[in-house]
């Protein structure tokens, strides 16, 4: 919830900066840090990932950050993609750059 004295000033302030748009809007455009949502956890090895597939968005995702890029998702979904996040994920990982979040 939110205090009892409403948000405070500093953390007003720093939203105006955030920016929320889907994929789409940050074509031809960059921002300082990028976060990327991917959650989507599909447990059934029939699942699949949809737009998260296409290596267009996929690029444009990747590329609009200057400084940082954070990309949250579920891993053993996204590794299931052989084209796009799989080898993405193994780089991540084998580059030390995966964070995993307890459940």
């Amino acid at each position: 919830g939110v205090p009892a004295g409403g948000v405070p000033a500093a953390l007003r302030l720093a939203l105006r900066e955030v920016e929320v748009s889907t994929v789409d809007g940050f074509q031809g455009r960059e921002k300082d840090l990028v976060v990327v949502s991917c959650v989507r956890a599909n447990e059934m090895r029939r699942g699949g990932l949809g737009f998260l597939t296409d290596a267009r968005r996929v690029n444009v995702m990747l590329t609009r950050a200057r400084s940082g890029l954070i990309v949250v998702g579920h891993a053993p979904t996204l590794l299931r993609d052989a084209d796009v996040w799989g080898p993405w994920v193994h780089w991540a990982r084998d580059d030390g750059l995966e964070v995993q979040l307890p459940p």
